[in-house]
């Protein structure tokens, strides 16, 4: 499948996903509800979501370590440009994209850079099933749990596992490996045989940097770290959201400020993990549906669609619109034309 595509059909995805998104609610209510908004929550909610995205930073700068030692001034731009391409582009081309720019910055090979963003994005998986595990311990009366049990037969715990046990099992192959690099060259390299011997190369090269990337994994201490800088980004996400929720007046369906913010831990999880599947531009389309169906779900319909709506469509444009406008200012302050993106997205064979 070619980029041009590639990029279309996401577009198609996310038009398509929109499109049921709106039809499936009362829109004069939703209006009514985005016209009720009180603006001034929306700034410390992007400030709140920049300064988590200077904790990924200092996550990032730890797994780049041992490749090379990068500034956070440096590296904070190159996340936000990763992310902007990510909000922009479908399938996760974005991720491409940041192991590309880093590469141009800093002379760290493309697939050693994919294989710090593959932990990342295990880190991130790992912390949110561990906050979903812990919501639905504390908000055992949910509706979400109800529904689990009732209609599916299924205890929620085995639900998270369902989700946990693949992750884990990735992370624990990632260990193994970034301990055992020579012994896994040998496996690929067997693996590779049937191959001609220009592929089997630069298989073996791309293999080799890969593995690199993935000696922090050996320092228990940086793991122990990373773990808690993963806390700490995803509850400030979800303080984005309950942020949110004050700005639109839904702290009045719930008891008190603690059952709002678990149940908002519970939606940040839920719609980061739902939408966490490479396919449309930012999850734009999927994420909606799924924070707005989430949160009905979890507060047992009391959010009716129409605030749902209009909360799901602000969450995700305080996510996604400012990272776009940085990036982009990012972009024209290095003199870095639109089309080196092309070329980072679909990289020519000697890059």
């Amino acid at each position: 499948m070619n980029q041009s595509r590639t990029i279309i059909i996401g577009i198609l995805l996310s038009v398509i996903l929109l499109i049921i998104f709106f039809i499936t609610v009362d829109l004069t209510a939703t209006f009514q509800t985005f016209q009720s908004i009180k603006h001034w929550y929306l700034y410390p909610a992007i400030l709140l979501y920049l300064v988590s995205i200077m904790f990924r930073t200092i996550r990032w700068k730890i797994l780049l370590n041992h490749l090379s030692p990068i500034s956070h001034r440096r590296l904070y731009p190159v996340l936000i440009i990763r992310y902007m391409a990510n909000n922009i582009l479908p399938f996760r081309l974005g991720e491409f994209v940041g192991a590309y720019y880093l590469s141009h910055k800093e002379n760290i090979s493309p697939a050693s850079g994919i294989a710090t963003i593959t932990l990342e994005r295990v880190l991130d998986a790992i912390t949110l099933l561990m906050l979903m595990g812990i919501s639905l311990i504390i908000l055992p009366i949910t509706s979400l749990g109800t529904i689990m049990d009732s209609s599916n037969s299924m205890e929620w715990p085995i639900f998270v596992a369902i989700f946990a046990i693949p992750v884990c099992a990735i992370l624990l192959l990632l260990t193994l490996v970034s301990y055992k690099p020579n012994p896994t060259m040998r496996i690929i390299k067997v693996l590779l045989s049937p191959l001609p011997q220009r592929f089997q190369t630069t298989l073996t090269e791309i293999a080799e940097l890969f593995i690199e990337g993935l000696q922090s994994l050996r320092n228990p201490i940086f793991m122990i770290y990373l773990t808690g800088l993963s806390l700490l980004v995803w509850v400030m996400e979800a303080t984005v959201f309950v942020t949110i929720a004050y700005a639109l007046g839904l702290q009045e369906f719930f008891r008190d400020f603690y059952h709002l913010s678990w149940i908002m831990i519970l939606t940040t999880c839920v719609s980061n993990i739902g939408s966490s599947l490479p396919s449309t531009p930012g999850g734009i389309g999927l994420f909606e549906i799924i924070t707005r169906e989430t949160l009905s779900i979890a507060s047992f319909g009391a959010i009716d669609r129409a605030s749902g709506t209009a909360f799901a469509t602000i969450v995700h444009a305080v996510l996604i619109i400012p990272v776009i406008i940085l990036g982009q200012f990012y972009l024209w302050t290095q003199n870095i034309p639109i089309k080196q993106i092309s070329k980072w997205i679909n990289p020519q064979p000697n890059e």
